[in-house]
């Protein structure tokens, strides 16, 4: 597995989390066969996702 990302445009983030939900991240990302950073993108990416979904369903409601 590589560790060159597929995005060319990348920004540094640090963020503080609790130990307990690292640890949960550790075993999902390994479980994923992600980095800790991928899984927060792909967490992420996956809200936006989530969201866009959710207006896109209220507009088709009116």
């Amino acid at each position: 597995m590589s560790n060159t990302s597929v995005a060319t445009n990348k920004k540094r983030l640090m963020i503080t989390l609790p130990t307990e939900l690292t640890e949960q991240m550790d075993t999902k990302a390994r479980e994923l066969g992600l980095t800790k950073s991928g899984l927060v993108a792909l967490a992420i990416q996956n809200l936006f996702n989530a969201e866009e979904i959710r207006l896109h369903q209220h507009q088709q409601k009116q």
